[in-house]
């Protein structure tokens, strides 16, 4: 019934509507619209520029569906609850359309007995023959016309069309959240938990150091040994950006030890030589409470690479509460470790400490030290800590010294040794090795072995098979077996198994062998390495090389800017240069060989002089931009008062 009163209020619009969309028209559809029983709007289409005509005038709402429809149709548009039905009825001139309502549209689009089957309805000429297809003729039209019903279950209906601009909206919301859902797996794999796990293995964490100077005469005695994260896109990153959330996730005992295996290798020739110089590492309160922490440091060090009795433990006063650390100490005591109380002074200081905790020596903390002014004033509290180590015989040394009127104070009061910034800041170990005692082999027993030598002979005839290896589908170009290494090792050497292993330790220590992928140290299993340019041996690259601190100079001070504006897909860059024109610079400016240049570049990076833009690779001769860290003291201009005062 609801059809037919429709189609009847249609044919009494049409002799009321003229042929353009003028006050007359837009009237008569205002009264039809008011008026109607089941339909709520209605509208004239003119043929020819498909405007359409509604009650407020032009309008523009009405579903593109009900365009070009020859016959009378029913024709439904849109998805869900936007879903609509439109009745159009075309003349030459114009289209009347009729918008039913949504109880007459839910109806007609009712499902059956809730399947996948629907009453689908139509206006179909009464002569064609594909009319008894249909269940049943709802009524006669008039122009031969029937509004005809029929169950279908494989398509909307015949004379019924679809609105495909609502699937493409519900595309773009999918696409959108299918996009959101891809960004927060992006963001989480680039959170600072993900990459600090990543640099673990990968390895990527390394020792500096700090020299430690006689009060009175100035020399190095000993040094501590510092993480710095090589992250390869920032640069190289201070503890304090990484510490706490290594402790939180557990990830510090991996690190420490990746450092102290690291340190313990690199500083041995150093060590060896100078017998009196001690190494200190600092020990964290998860890993003092670790009950194979004794263990593990026995097999790190040993007298053929850091001896123990040159190895300085330091732990903070505050972690000695727990009877379980005292008694870490005392092992760790009898293995042959030195121990230091480090920030003494600001925790728990007490005498009765002092007895329980095996102690070799006390280090002030630079709260106290950074109290000493220039007018030579006592300081209460730092000279009743220096008077009762006296008294108890235990040696001090004084952190965070940074001014001679720190260092006079210190050293008129009987301060042993002193640390800070005045004598030395943090450096890479091989600046530290050439202060201290500039080294150009690496023992075996007492077999001098020169690391460039041996590695030599591993890839000369006769040496370790080196060649492209395949594992899992994937290649590896110009690499060995670490297990067949170490046999290379044992005969070339003539040592033991165990020993060879520890010589290949060592040169992985050195930067001159790598795992292929960065994520393994060196063992005696089925592991691919390659030979690299040594970073660390500087007596490798000695007149081969430029001074790091020379080519930093010089990218700074050129007077043709190497660094400039540069785009990277939609971003633009500032003071920015590529790393193929980078490369390119460094052989001009020094004639090195392009092999060279890669690796003055990658020192640069170690160094931190140098960062990616924004992505995280290591410095290649490729498209990818680079910027200069903002000018600071580096490692390498950081270390003049050192060498004047030693």
């Amino acid at each position: 019934m609801a059809l037919i009163r429709t189609h009847a209020e249609i044919r009494a619009l049409q002799t009321l509507v003229t042929a353009q969309c003028d006050t007359t028209t837009v009237r008569a559809l205002v009264r039809q619209s008011l008026s109607a029983n089941d339909a709520r709007r209605f509208f004239v289409r003119y043929r020819g520029d498909e405007r359409v005509c509604g009650p407020l005038g032009a309008d523009a709402s009405v579903p593109a569906a009900t365009r070009s429809h020859p016959v009378p149709s029913l024709v439904l548009s849109g998805l869900g609850a936007a879903r609509s039905l439109h009745v159009v009825y075309p003349t030459e001139a114009y289209d009347v359309i009729a918008e039913l309502g949504s109880d007459v549209a839910a109806l007609l689009d009712a499902p059956v007995s809730n399947s996948r089957f629907r009453w689908v309805h139509a206006i179909v000429p009464a002569a064609a023959p594909s009319h008894q297809q249909w269940l049943g003729i709802q009524t006669v039209l008039p122009n031969g016309m029937l509004w005809a019903t029929r169950l279908d279950g494989t398509s909307i209906a015949v004379g019924v069309q679809r609105d495909w601009a609502w699937v493409l909206l519900i595309a773009v919301i999918g696409l959108l959240i299918a996009r959101l859902a891809l960004q927060k797996a992006v963001f989480r794999r680039v959170s600072a938990d993900h990459r600090l796990r990543r640099a673990v293995r990968k390895r990527r964490f390394e020792p500096w150091i700090q020299p430690i100077v006689r009060a009175d005469t100035r020399e190095i005695v000993g040094g501590e040994v510092l993480m710095r994260w090589a992250h390869p896109a920032r640069g190289i990153l201070p503890p304090s950006d990484f510490i706490a959330l290594a402790e939180a996730t557990d990830l510090i005992r991996k690190m420490s030890e990746i450092v102290m295996v690291k340190a313990r290798d690199r500083l041995a020739s150093t060590v060896q030589q100078q017998p009196d110089l001690y190494i200190s590492f600092n020990i964290t309160p998860r890993e003092l409470v670790d009950p194979g922490l004794v263990a593990r440091l026995i097999r790190v060090f040993d007298d053929e690479s850091l001896p123990r009795h040159q190895v300085l433990l330091e732990v903070t006063e505050r972690d000695l509460v727990e009877d379980t650390a005292v008694d870490t100490l005392h092992a760790l005591r009898a293995a042959g470790f030195r121990i230091a109380i480090d920030d003494f002074g600001t925790g728990h200081s007490s005498l009765s400490l002092l007895e329980r905790v095996p102690a070799d020596k006390l280090k002030i903390d630079r709260a106290f030290v950074q109290n000493i002014g220039e007018d030579d004033a006592p300081r209460p509290v730092l000279d009743a800590i220096i008077t009762m180590a006296h008294g108890i015989g235990l040696p001090l040394i004084a952190e965070g010294v940074e001014t001679e009127a720190q260092h006079r104070y210190l050293s008129k009061r009987g301060v042993q040794c002193i640390q800070g910034f005045l004598h030395g800041r943090p450096m890479p170990l091989d600046d530290f090795a050439r202060l201290a005692a500039p080294a150009e082999v690496l023992g075996e027993g007492h077999t001098p072995v020169s690391l460039d030598g041996l590695v030599f002979a591993m890839e000369g005839p006769g040496g370790v098979a080196v060649r492209n290896r395949w594992y899992r589908m994937r290649r590896y170009p110009r690499c060995f077996v670490a297990s067949e290494a170490v046999t290379w090792l044992q005969t070339h050497l003539g040592v033991t198994r165990e020993r060879a292993v520890r010589v290949g330790e060592r040169l992985t220590a050195m930067g001159q062998i790598e795992h292929v992928m960065e994520e393994h140290d060196f063992k005696d299993e089925y592991l691919f390495f390659h030979v690299r340019p040594s970073l660390f041996d500087q007596n490798a690259h000695a007149g081969r090389l430029p001074d790091v601190a020379l080519v930093i100079e010089r990218l700074r001070r050129t007077a043709h800017p190497v660094f400039g504006a540069a785009s990277e897909g939609l971003l633009r860059f500032d003071a920015v240069c590529r790393g193929d024109r980078l490369t390119a610079w460094i052989e001009g400016q020094f004639r090195l060989a392009r092999e060279d240049a890669l690796l003055v570049g990658e020192v640069l990076m170690r160094r931190g002089a140098l960062v990616h833009v924004f992505d995280d690779r290591p410095f290649a001769a490729t498209r990818d931009l680079y910027r200069m860290a903002p000018e600071r003291d580096l490692a390498s201009g950081s270390y003049r008062a050192v060498n004047a005062h030693c």
